[in-house]
């Protein structure tokens, strides 16, 4: 079984230390491959290591963990960059997902939260994996897939930026260069999804996060994710989830 190599870029020992045994001790195909004390570190292990997965301190001396996500999204895109860090404040957390950042865990960070991520990654990089040896194996269907892959990458990265602005199947197929019933159906072909169920899934995805980690009110979640007010999210939500919001809340957020 392929390792996923996981690069942590942590300057306190203590939650570098942590970090590193939940990793080893979550049972995922993970292996901790370079841990970084300082930006500059993290961004020439990034060179030397190419790791699939970068647990990144939001606060590193010299270069701050939100630029060397930038620099790591710009670079290699594939990678995927999970922010920790101490500031439980949304602006925080918007900025980081702006930077390219995947989730954004507070400290002190849950063994059992960095297993679901860490879970949640490995599978999207099996898949990925997957794909791509089997466009390898597919030798000269290789060439038309290509520019379809680069193309749906752009779509992901463009809705993980805007999903909370309204967004629609026609602005991502304009961004994209594609007319948008044929990005549509590409877009389904690839993903396994209509681009609307994709992005509900991006929204909840975050939804959930927040009810998890802040003490932001529904309203404010709905807003924040794309959905205007509390009533949309709820119906959206407990359409997915099967309980309200609130409920979700009681039983997952931090005591």
């Amino acid at each position: 079984m392929k390792l996923h190599r996981i690069l942590i870029a942590e300057d306190e020992e203590i939650a570098r230390r942590a970090l590193r045994l939940a990793c080893e001790r979550s049972g995922c195909p993970v292996k901790v491959v370079f841990e970084a004390v300082t930006g500059r570190q993290a961004v020439e292990a990034l060179r030397e290591v190419r790791p699939d997965i970068i647990l990144m301190d939001v606060v590193l001396p010299g270069m701050d963990g939100l630029a060397v996500t930038r620099y790591a999204r710009k670079l290699y895109p594939a990678t995927r960059v999970a922010i920790v860090s101490a500031y439980d404040k949304f602006d925080y957390a918007q900025e980081a997902l702006r930077a390219g950042a995947v989730d954004y865990l507070l400290k002190p960070v849950r063994p059992e939260q960095l297993v679901m991520l860490l879970k949640k990654l490995c599978a999207e990089l099996d898949a990925e994996n997957g794909s791509r040896a089997g466009a390898e194996d597919a030798g000269d269907d290789q060439q038309p897939n290509a520019p379809h892959a680069a193309a749906l990458q752009r779509a992901r990265a463009y809705i993980a930026e805007r999903y909370a602005r309204g967004l629609t199947l026609e602005q991502v197929a304009a961004h994209v260069g594609m007319a948008p019933t044929y990005f549509s159906r590409i877009f389904k072909q690839e993903q396994g999804c209509t681009f609307m169920q994709y992005l509900t899934r991006v929204r909840l995805e975050e939804a959930r996060r927040l009810l998890r980690t802040t003490t932001l009110s529904i309203a404010e979640i709905g807003d924040a994710v794309g959905y205007h007010g509390a009533s949309h999210l709820t119906a959206v939500f407990k359409q997915a989830e099967g309980i309200s919001p609130g409920a979700y809340r009681r039983r997952h957020g931090r005591p």
